[in-house]
Formats: C-alpha cells, structure tokens, sequence
C-alpha cells in the first residue's frame, strides 16, 4: 500500500505554535472541512478528540497519529502537519509533537485505516526520515518529502 493516494498537497500544513492538543484538533477539523467535501468541522474535532481520550496517540519520537472514521465519507485521507515547537498531545513522558498526521477514513474500512496507520508509522520509524520531514521549508515541501519517503518504503 502506498500512501500518494491518501496525501493531498491541500492538506498539508506548516503551522504556528499551537498551544494544547484540543487546540491542534479543532484547527486541523477546520482546515480539513475547508477543503474535503462532506466533512463537518465539530464531527470531525469530536471523533478526534474521542479517540485521543481511549489513548494518546503521540510517539516517543515526538509524531502525533490522531484518528477518525466516520459515517457518510467514502475516502480515507490524511492531513500532515508541521507544527512549530510542538504540543503537548497528553503524555507527559513523550515529548511535544510536531510531527502530526489527521488520518479521516470511511467507518465500514477499519482493516484500511489500520494498514495506512501502520504504513505511516514504519515510514516515520525509518532512520532519517523525521529530520528530513521537519527540515521542509512550508507545506509544499512537506508534502512532496512526505511522497518521496514513501516511494523510498516498496
């Protein structure tokens, strides 16, 4: 599985400090309904703050993975973003996240939301491949290393 069909250049973001997780979400639920038809903002930031509440999903290595599938969309997407000095995203032993990726997927394709998380995670796992992430210069960037680093994981 390759992830170039779920990354979208118009979902990519270069942010300023944010300063609480709930804060990150509601931003990134807002920019994504901008941009994805037949996603709701307050849906979106009450999935994501649900699912953050059964458990952090911040690495030790300082990447956020927050997660949602919801009703009535058709197509798994993900939202990346670079967040400038990171935010805190609850666990007091990992540190600030400024690494983030949105995954939004269908609420019937469970096993696909799974593969691409997976898939995601060995990609940020790689040696190398975090600091050449948070090095890009803006969000287009961001979004074509993120579309090399994936070609790099056949």
């Amino acid at each position: 599985m390759r992830l170039d069909q779920f990354l979208r250049p118009d979902l990519t973001f270069k942010l300023d400090a944010v300063d609480a997780c709930d804060r990150l979400l509601e931003m990134l639920s807002q920019r994504i309904a901008n941009q994805v038809e037949g996603i709701d903002a307050e849906p979106l930031f009450t999935a994501l703050q649900e699912r953050e509440q059964r458990g952090v999903t911040s690495t030790p290595d300082g990447v956020a993975f927050p997660h949602a599938m919801l009703e009535g969309i058709e197509d798994s997407f993900i939202a990346a973003a670079l967040v400038a000095g990171g935010v805190s995203m609850g666990r007091s032993e990992h540190p600030p996240c400024d690494v983030v990726f949105v995954l939004v997927g269908p609420a019937n394709a469970a096993w696909e939301h799974v593969r691409i998380l997976a898939r995601l995670a060995r990609i940020c796992h790689t040696p190398g491949t975090l600091n050449h992430l948070r090095g890009s210069a803006d969000a287009s960037q961001l979004h074509e290393r993120l579309l090399a680093e994936d070609a790099r994981h056949v």
